[in-house]
């Protein structure tokens, strides 16, 4: 693990756990990213919800995927790498929500996720393509989530819900995991 510090807006620093992610587990990433997308486009157009489709769903599956795999990494968990997370089991044991986000040291999350999961804790990570660096910021109860203001940072008509990484909790969370590197299920 390595610790970095980031810059969240004019004045705000926040420190974060940073990780580089390797060929090989992006390579793991896109195969669950696939598998995902496959998933959501079998099923009829009525049962997607809010699901994007096209290119589109893919790299946002995509991005889902590998910053799951950078957190238990980060973390020295084991990834399930599930594939239909929607609305069952969490991202990763025991109730972890990862959401993964290329605009910045935030954590948003659609208003429908933090109601479904307000028992579940939220954790920010974003990337940089090119170094593909991940960073890890903080955490929050989905209640917690719940009560932040509604931002719409794409202007998509679609507002989340938006907490900035200084107004998280701090890492390491105190979880009951496993300390060993996730391994790639051959099953």
């Amino acid at each position: 693990m390595v610790e970095c510090r980031c810059q969240t807006s004019p004045g705000y620093w926040v420190r974060a756990t940073c990780r580089a992610l390797t060929r090989d587990e992006i390579a793991w990433a896109k195969r669950v990213a696939r598998a995902r997308y496959a998933s959501v486009e079998s099923r009829p157009e009525s049962n997607r919800g809010a699901v994007m489709t096209g290119a589109q769903g893919f790299t946002s599956h995509f991005k889902g995927a590998l910053g799951e795999l950078a957190y238990c990494i980060l973390f020295g968990i084991p990834w399930p790498a599930r594939v239909d997370t929607f609305t069952g089991p969490p991202d990763v044991d025991p109730d972890i929500e990862i959401k993964t986000s290329g605009f910045g040291p935030h954590l948003m999350a659609r208003p429908k996720d933090v109601t479904e999961h307000a028992g579940r804790r939220f954790v920010a990570m974003s990337f940089d393509k090119p170094e593909r660096t991940f960073r890890c910021y903080g955490w929050c109860w989905g209640r917690e989530l719940a009560e932040a203001p509604l931002r719409d940072p794409g202007g998509w008509g679609k507002p989340v819900h938006w907490l900035e990484a200084h107004d998280l909790h701090r890492l390491p969370m105190a979880l009951r995991h496993t300390t060993r590197e996730p391994k790639e299920s051959h099953a």
